[in-house]
């Protein structure tokens, strides 16, 4: 209900941006833009998932982000905002950058699984993972079997 009384006050124009960047996948709105037309700065706690309008998960439709993607790119991208204030060039390029970082994480599953563990607050850093020594012994073992069967 709350995205169709959004979707009924957003007054898309092809010649102004849309206020609200608005997915019908969940009850989910981001205001891009302000009241008079500027763009707004972005969030410093928006999280890439909230960013696309979907949810945290490993498993992502990457049609669907995608098509986000090139949708916020539209709206966002700083040759858009060349004749606009200072402030908002500056804002377009942090929401551009965030976008693209965002797609880079979200898109491949080795850096979406990394990055959900940061959400949650998990992150895999190096050192984090300990192995017993009799397992590395015998890895370096068949590492050394290898190396002479060559």
């Amino acid at each position: 209900d709350d995205v169709k009384q959004v979707s009924s006050k957003l007054q898309i124009r092809s010649s102004t941006p849309n206020r609200f960047f608005h997915t019908s996948r969940e009850n989910y709105r981001l205001e891009l833009f302000s009241g008079d037309g500027s763009l707004n700065s972005a969030p410093s706690n928006t999280d890439y998932f909230t960013l696309f309008g979907l949810e945290k998960s490993f498993v992502v439709d990457t049609i669907a982000l995608a098509k986000e993607y090139k949708q916020l790119q539209r709206q966002l991208h700083p040759d858009r905002f060349t004749l606009k204030s200072d402030e908002e060039k500056q804002n377009s390029e942090l929401w551009s950058a965030l976008v693209n970082d965002g797609y880079n994480n979200l898109l491949k599953p080795l850096p979406r699984a990394l990055y959900l563990l940061e959400l949650v607050g998990r992150p895999l850093e190096e050192g984090d993972i300990t192995v017993e020594s009799p397992f590395l012994m015998e890895m370096m073992e068949l590492n050394e079997e290898l190396l002479e069967a060559d």
